[in-house]
């Protein structure tokens, strides 16, 4: 019985590792590896910070069946240069960076990564902007995000889902209205 119990918890353990099984090119020289469910609005189930760049991997299946994205229809390209795949900063300022965004494996993979070292100076990464989709990273907290100008009048609303690192899990997803008639 015991023998059964402890096949039983290695192969549940064996699992919960491989829950994203797509490794990325140097990932063990990364300063940040987050794995997260997929269950969130965009499919993202991994993100991966280094000191000159970022990688972000989509499980394709889940972004497909997800109404937040279009992942699927997105142009695919091993080099980008600036928009629609661009890194910020942590104050949301935009860094030239070479990019791409290609389907791998049953994956979306979308990276960044600066021109030369020079750009790199002062800068600590945020996040990245994906077609429209933002994908914010600060101490281990990731936000997804993006601005929903189709479905009211005289504003918008920012659509967000946050990843509760201690409880491994997504939030639930919220809506904030922002009114253009704002004077405040």
């Amino acid at each position: 019985m015991r023998k059964i119990i402890a096949s039983i918890l290695v192969i549940v353990t064996l699992f919960s590792f491989a829950g994203c099984s797509y490794r990325v090119k140097n990932e063990g020289k990364a300063e940040h590896v987050y794995t997260c469910p997929t269950d969130n609005m965009f499919g993202l189930e991994k993100v991966v910070v280094f000191s000159d760049g970022m990688v972000l991997v989509f499980d394709k299946k889940a972004s497909d069946s997800s109404d937040r994205v279009d992942f699927e229809n997105c142009p695919k390209s091993d080099e980008y240069y600036g928009t629609p795949v661009a890194m910020h900063d942590e104050r949301h300022s935009e860094i030239h960076v070479r990019s791409s965004f290609v389907e791998t494996g049953g994956k979306y993979v979308a990276s960044a990564f600066f021109y030369s070292e020079a750009d790199g100076e002062d800068v600590v990464i945020g996040g990245m902007d994906l077609f429209g989709k933002e994908i914010n990273v600060k101490d281990g907290k990731i936000v997804l995000s993006y601005d929903d100008f189709e479905s009211v009048t005289d504003g918008y609303l920012v659509i967000s889902q946050s990843f509760d690192v201690s409880a491994g899990e997504w939030g639930e997803i919220e809506d904030d209205f922002i009114d253009c008639w704002d004077e405040g």
